[in-house]
């Protein structure tokens, strides 16, 4: 079974494992996907990621990942067992230099969302994108507001610096906002060692960001948790493609060969070793994102939770708080 444990600072109790859903509706069909969602819940998870622009890069229907998961919801009548985490104003996908980050489109999007979740509110929201443009203070001020009207429980941020990490927490010190309690960021075996990203409006993640939220008690969900597959191809001998070539650097292979080592010595598998790295962060309160198309998958990634209390030496491999 997943474990659940509460988010840092807040009164949402949340799996440990987050059930990343940006491929509903392209990964496999809708009720492939319903069966997918009913066998997490039925093995104790509960917490599921989206976001407004998922999964739009697909033609055809927008915001197709909010739809599908609001429909699953309604069907199952089990809103009140999830803890539903979705993210707004990410750029358009034909205009990513177009930041969206300003009061009148975080509720635009968020209004959209609601009504596409079928739901009046969402445990937690978060922006996809900063719009450094703007305040820090006028940005979350807007979540304040949305969360004193009951539209959402905690907000939090995605591909923020550290100083306007440092800023939002600052305004919280003092009083001025709610704060932010979840960040969003890509945080891996591999990431640190990444070759640059192709969209210039990621942040890439840092020991300073680290620092900010280590200190602020602040959680963090980990997207790409497994490096897009790098690890688990090089282990097999596989091509590396997709979505793990922005992972295919020397001192990535090179943690591999390592990766591959621990495995034969603890007898487990690269996919849990990679999610147990972040599991058993030490400064930080990490919630790994993963993503799957099969229910082989899914149960590989579940397996995991059995060796949670297993104390795992990664040694110098740890390298990201």
């Amino acid at each position: 079974m997943i474990p659940k444990r509460m988010i840092n600072r807040t009164d949402i109790s949340a799996s440990v494992l987050c059930f990343g859903l940006s491929g509903l509706g392209i990964d496999g069909s809708e009720q492939e996907s319903f069966a997918l969602i009913d066998h997490f819940l039925a093995q104790g998870g509960n917490f599921v990621d989206t976001a407004r622009v998922y999964s739009d890069w697909f033609p055809g229907e927008r915001s197709r990942s909010e739809r599908i998961l609001g429909d699953y919801m309604a069907s199952r009548k089990n809103r009140d067992q999830i803890v539903l985490c979705t993210k707004g104003v990410h750029p358009a996908l034909d205009n990513m230099d177009q930041t969206r980050v300003n009061p009148r489109e975080i509720m635009a999007d968020l209004e959209a969302s609601l009504m596409t979740l079928r739901t009046d509110h969402v445990d937690l929201y978060l922006l996809h994108r900063d719009g450094i443009e703007n305040p820090v203070a006028d940005i979350l001020g807007t979540l304040d507001k949305a969360r004193q009207q009951g539209k959402l429980r905690e907000y939090g941020v995605s591909n923020w610096t550290a100083p306007r990490l440092d800023e939002a927490i600052d305004l919280e010190k003092s009083g001025q906002i709610h704060g932010i309690r979840m960040d969003q960021e890509q945080i891996n075996v591999g990431s640190g060692q990444m070759n640059p990203p192709s969209d210039h409006t990621m942040r890439d993640w840092s020991l300073d960001m680290a620092k900010v939220l280590a200190e602020a008690n602040t959680a963090v969900m980990s997207y790409s948790c497994q490096a897009g597959g790098f690890f688990q191809k090089i282990a097999a001998g596989r091509a590396v493609d997709g979505a793990c070539k922005r992972y295919d650097t020397p001192r990535n292979h090179e943690r591999a060969k390592r990766l591959l080592a621990l495995s034969q010595q603890t007898g487990i598998g690269i996919t849990q070793l990679a999610l147990l790295y972040l599991l058993q962060a030490k400064k930080l309160q990490v919630f790994p994102i993963f993503r799957c198309r099969t229910m082989t998958q899914l149960d590989d990634v579940i397996k995991t939770c059995q060796y949670i209390d297993q104390s795992i030496d990664f040694a110098d491999l740890r390298d990201f708080e």
